[in-house]
């Protein structure tokens, strides 16, 4: 599947965001929805992309930090935002 057509799926990152509240849904719906796709192809059905309000690194709760893929000013068009 081209990267085309896959849905793009945003999901928000903001400081002091509970790890889990973003990589377990990350978890579920897309390893979920990688395995309904071609067992051959790699990438699965969705694209995610970390957004948050502004282009600096967020550091979540238990201090990991992560580097936002987009800012909610330059995110790619999304077909749903996950908030």
């Amino acid at each position: 599947m081209s990267q085309e057509s896959k849905l793009t799926m945003g999901i928000f990152i903001f400081d002091r965001v509970e790890v889990l509240d973003f990589c377990g849904p990350f978890e579920v719906v897309f390893s979920v929805a990688r395995s309904l796709g071609d067992p051959d192809e790699s990438h699965g059905l969705f694209q995610a992309v970390t957004i948050a309000e502004e282009d600096r690194i967020i550091t979540c709760s238990g201090e990991l930090q992560v580097k936002p893929q987009a800012t909610m000013k330059n995110c790619p068009g999304n077909d749903e935002k996950v908030f």
